[in-house]
């Protein structure tokens, strides 16, 4: 078992740590040397090397433990690893933090079979063409109503035609647009910074709705009505968590959140930032900077290329939004968004060795050197200028900032 830990573990030696240190990194912009990286590194390695968030102070490095979601390295988690397999941990390396799934499923309140649902989707073990076929059980993975996709578990629940009737009328339409599918976890987490924990548990009610009404079609015995089906489904799992509410006591928010978008306080500026997950590409990260007055001051997009967890992104476009505000020259700053595990981070002065928490005390570090610095939590709804500014496409290069303009956004 050693032996096989120690190999699961191995390190790729490029060369002297020193030397390439110098040369993979760019002190001057605080980012990778791309001529370099993609003269001499092989393109698996590129992919790597782009999901790599870097610091601008250049601290230490330090080796973090993946399967932990604050790096930390744990017994628990040592064995567990151990005993999980290679295959297996690889594939939870490049997918959803699944210690961060497993606390967010269990905490929905929700009924129990909807808490198995989510959690058997997140881990890929809901039965579907694509895993048959992937298992040499069956010949092809195409899905039998919408034949030109192959079935997976995001595509029989939120893409097929079948449940187009299903999600078209629903609150979440537009913003499964945007949400990204590689995965259900992904999407799952991607949902959670973006919805309240009510909204959260319609969603995620609607979603089973959705796998019943497949399995209904699937076993020749459909529903009568998909909408009536749905929000019977949905009405159940709001009145088993307001039965739990009743009966166990109402649970305190960690931090207040607002509905819409408000004023920051008298000689502050309000900085808003989110990120638009584009498939194929990478991350768009957006940020409005407004006055006291609720003028804009600055709008900006940035893009990057590789694949980041949306926590991490989300922690990023926190970064880049406040290093906007220093660029002004402001001193009182509110940093805002719509990301409730970002601002809990900050709220909260946790201390990790994951990437997001690299991230995370650039943003602390930035704060602790103006005047005045605060964070709060909007819901979706009050945040949309800021997604915008994530979906804009820069003219030229990766980075677009406009100051001084009063954009038809508003």
């Amino acid at each position: 078992m050693r032996r096989a830990l120690t190999r699961e573990g191995y390190v790729k030696l490029l060369g002297k740590t020193e030397s390439y240190n110098i040369y993979l990194i760019d002190r001057i912009v605080g980012d990778w040397n791309w001529d370099i990286i993609n003269a001499h590194l092989a393109h698996d390695d590129v992919n790597h090397i782009q999901g790599i968030p870097l610091s601008m102070r250049f601290p230490a490095d330090v080796r973090y433990w993946w399967p932990n979601s604050d790096g930390i390295y744990t017994t628990k988690l040592g064995y567990w690893l151990g005993r999980l397999g290679h295959i297996r941990g690889w594939e939870l390396r490049f997918g959803a933090d699944n210690d961060a799934i497993w606390k967010l499923v269990w905490s929905m309140n929700g009924p129990l079979k909807l808490c198995h649902f989510l959690w058997r989707a997140c881990s890929g073990s809901l039965a579907n063409l694509g895993r048959l076929r992937d298992r040499h059980v069956w010949e092809t993975g195409v899905c039998e109503i919408f034949h030109g996709a192959q079935e997976s578990i995001c595509h029989a629940i939120f893409e097929c035609q079948n449940v187009s009737p299903h999600w078209n009328p629903s609150p979440f339409h537009s913003l499964l647009m945007d949400a990204p599918k590689n995965s259900f976890g992904e999407l799952f987490l991607w949902m959670n910074t973006k919805l309240n924990m009510d909204e959260l548990l319609s969603f995620c009610a609607l979603a089973w709705a959705a796998w019943s009404f497949r399995n209904s079609v699937a076993f020749n015995n459909p529903w009568r009505c998909i909408i009536s089906g749905a929000l019977g489904i949905t009405k159940l799992a709001c009145d088993y968590k307001k039965y739990n509410a009743a009966v166990g006591g109402a649970q305190n928010s960690v931090f207040a959140s607002h509905n819409s978008w408000q004023l920051p306080s008298v000689g502050r500026v309000k900085v808003n930032t989110n990120v638009v997950m584009i498939a194929g590409f990478g991350v768009g990260l957006g940020a409005v900077i407004r006055d006291g007055g609720g003028q804009i001051l600055a709008v900006g997009v940035k893009r990057y290329h590789g694949e980041f967890a949306v926590k991490l992104a989300e922690a990023m476009a926190a970064r880049w939004g406040l290093a906007l505000a220093q660029k002004l020259g402001v001193s009182r700053v509110e940093l805002e968004g719509d990301a409730s595990s970002v601002i809990t981070a900050v709220k909260q002065q946790q201390t990790g060795r994951s990437p997001f928490d690299l991230v995370i005390d650039d943003v602390k570090e930035a704060g602790s050197k103006l005047v005045s610095f605060v964070v709060s939590h909007v819901k979706r709804s009050g945040n949309v200028v800021a997604h915008f500014a994530a979906r804009l496409v820069p003219p030229s290069g990766s980075e677009y900032v406009m100051f001084d303009l009063l954009l038809y956004l508003l």
